[in-house]
């Protein structure tokens, strides 16, 4: 058996959690025992599902709180733990968890670029190339789920290593396809308008101001035509409330909570939106594609992310352009969207099929440190 070592900022509902999920329960669990290192002090949501499926979770002081006191914690347990692999995924703070594993002379030393979000001054962008350095230097293989987030992490050079993979942010396709008849449970939902749908968590990089700039776009041009739809938590939130009270546009954005149903409220929408500054590979645009739905997104997110003509790339310079956009797009009907998701199945993005990749990943992997 491999015993595996995933070392987390959080596993309440993000994206990378969510990921985490899928692979990990979609693996047969008498081949591995994966167990989990969060640097966090809060019982998320994905900790409660992995925990009742009997997964063991460490919670370890913050680094902010204690650096120290984060170190100890984390070296007594992968010393203790006989890890086979430790698996970071916390970007350019992995190297804290590598070292230590290092230390600990645990053969496979994994970090995962989850993210793309390059500093944007000088300062910022000294301390990214020295954090690249020192990630590289303890880790020893390099997982990312996309091209964009792995040059970010770990520089141009990154695509020549042998010991690089691109691990791809997968789903359960099938979940996603497209149910017409959901839209009647969301009582909140006006049914004659268009409605646009963006999910995320409420944080800077993925640009609310604008989602609700273009809501104030689309009703001064096009009427009690739109609904959107905000689904996430986050510490903008509440700023971002306020924001809509202040524009009158309580009846155009609706909020709804982070939560386990988004393949049902993409359903109930026609059109996905993701003005993101900044993206790594975004789960949400596969799952909108699997759903069928047409998809504005952020011309600073990576191409990758276009498996299907359903994707199109805007700037974020103008809510004009967002809106007009949005008027042209074209309502697809239930047969149309149900075919996406049929041309999704099988490929890269579908959890059975990459779940069984990452198994056998890593049994190869074990295979070839072991006759080093």
């Amino acid at each position: 058996m491999i015993k595996v070592l995933h070392i987390v900022p959080a596993l309440d509902r993000g994206g990378v959690e969510k990921i985490l999920y899928n692979y990990i329960t979609n693996i047969d669990s008498k081949n591995f025992k994966f167990e989990f290192v969060v640097h966090n002090e809060k019982e998320g949501e994905i900790e409660k599902k992995l925990k009742q499926k009997g997964y063991k979770i460490y919670h370890v002081t913050p680094k902010k709180k204690s650096l120290l006191k984060n170190m100890r914690q984390l070296n007594k347990i992968i010393k203790q733990g006989n890890y086979d692999i430790v698996h970071c995924h916390q970007n350019f703070s992995s190297f804290i968890a590598l070292l230590i594993a290092k230390k600990n002379k645990i053969k496979v030393r994994i970090a995962h670029s989850h993210g793309y979000n390059p500093a944007k001054n000088v300062i910022g962008k000294f301390e990214e190339k020295i954090l690249r350095v020192i990630n590289k230097k303890f880790a020893n293989y390099y997982f990312t789920c996309g091209e964009k987030a792995a040059e970010w992490l770990f520089g141009k050079n990154i695509f020549k290593e042998k010991n690089f993979y691109i691990m791809p942010n997968a789903i359960d396709i099938k979940k996603f396809k497209y149910q017409a008849e959901v839209k009647k449970k969301f009582e909140q939902i006006d049914k004659e308008k268009i409605i646009i749908l963006h999910v995320g968590r409420f944080s800077s990089e993925k640009n609310h101001e604008f989602l609700v700039n273009i809501m104030e776009y689309m009703d001064k041009a096009h009427k009690n035509q739109y609904q959107l739809i905000l689904v996430g938590d986050g510490n903008r939130k509440k700023d971002i409330q306020q924001i809509v009270k202040e524009n009158n546009l309580e009846n155009n954005i609706l909020f709804f909570n982070t939560c386990d149903n988004v393949n049902e409220i993409m359903s109930a929408s026609d059109i996905f939106l993701l003005p993101s500054k900044n993206e790594g590979f975004p789960v949400t645009i596969v799952e909108a594609q699997a759903n069928g739905m047409n998809i504005l997104c952020s011309n600073n997110i990576s191409n990758e992310v276009k498996l299907t003509d359903l994707v199109k790339f805007l700037p974020i310079e103008s809510a004009k352009i967002w809106g007009e956009e949005i008027y042209k797009t074209k309502i697809l009907n239930e047969d149309t969207r149900k075919k996406y998701n049929e041309k999704l199945r099988n490929t890269k993005y579908d959890i059975k099929t990459q779940s069984e990749k990452y198994a056998k990943l890593l049994n190869s992997i074990i295979e070839k440190e072991e006759n080093k």
